[in-house]
């Protein structure tokens, strides 16, 4: 079934990057508009900033302790206690926003930062410019898909890049997610890889019923199955 949420008339059919529920239920988007939430059991949205700081929006997560993070055109914001507010301490824009067990990153065009608990840290890391997603390993470790490969860095910092046939199905990558078996799938040009250890194991593709070799996201739900989002 398709239950339609149309957002503000005033928006128009904004372009939706980001989409993720709180532990209320209530639906977060990301869009070239600016952030907006859907309360649960309610059918209108509402946007979350202000007129001045309202634009494109790129990401948005939940951290372990249910606040709300988002990526946008001017830096980072958190809902928390009902409250927005903007987190200093990171170069915009911010395409990215990942919650892990080590803190919240923030990752744009201009570096990465960790949020240890009180403020944004730069980390010292070589990554491109164009990271379109990211996942922890919960180690310290951080995978980031971008339009130049499959980027691992691990807790002391050192990069390993994933771009080769033989490692990924293209080095233009959109999304990453892990399954139950904590192998790392990757989506991009020419569909899904499966990886472990640094390995391509299998691929997914048109030829395994993809309708189109442009993969643009991935998500495992709760109950293990991986969801692949295509053009």
């Amino acid at each position: 079934t398709h239950e339609a949420y149309p957002l503000p008339e005033r928006v128009g059919n904004s372009e939706v990057r980001s989409i993720m529920l709180d532990n209320k239920s209530n639906v977060w988007i990301a869009t070239a508009a600016g952030v907006f939430v859907k309360k649960a059991n309610h059918s209108q949205w509402k946007a979350v900033q202000t007129d001045s700081n309202q634009g494109p929006a790129y990401s948005v997560t939940v951290d372990a302790q249910s606040n709300v993070w988002m990526g946008t055109w001017n830096g980072v914001y958190r809902f928390e206690n009902n409250q927005l507010q903007p987190i200093a301490g990171v170069e915009a824009p911010i395409s990215v926003v990942h919650a892990s067990l080590e803190g919240t990153y923030a990752i744009g065009s201009k570096g990465i930062w960790l949020f240890n608990g009180q403020n944004f840290v730069k980390k010292n890391y070589e990554i491109p410019r164009s990271v379109r997603d990211a996942l922890s390993d919960n180690q310290g470790g951080l995978w980031l898909a971008s339009d130049v490969g499959l980027y691992y860095i691990n807790k002391e910092g050192k990069t390993k890049i994933l771009r080769n046939t033989d490692e990924v199905q293209s080095a233009y990558i959109k999304g990453i997610t892990t399954d139950q078996n904590q192998h790392l799938w990757a989506g991009g040009l020419g569909g899904v890889s499966i990886i472990n250890q640094f390995q391509k194991k299998r691929a997914i593709t048109t030829s395994d019923g993809l309708p189109t070799a442009y993969v643009t996201c991935l998500k495992t739900a709760p109950d293990g199955t991986v969801w692949v989002g295509t053009e």
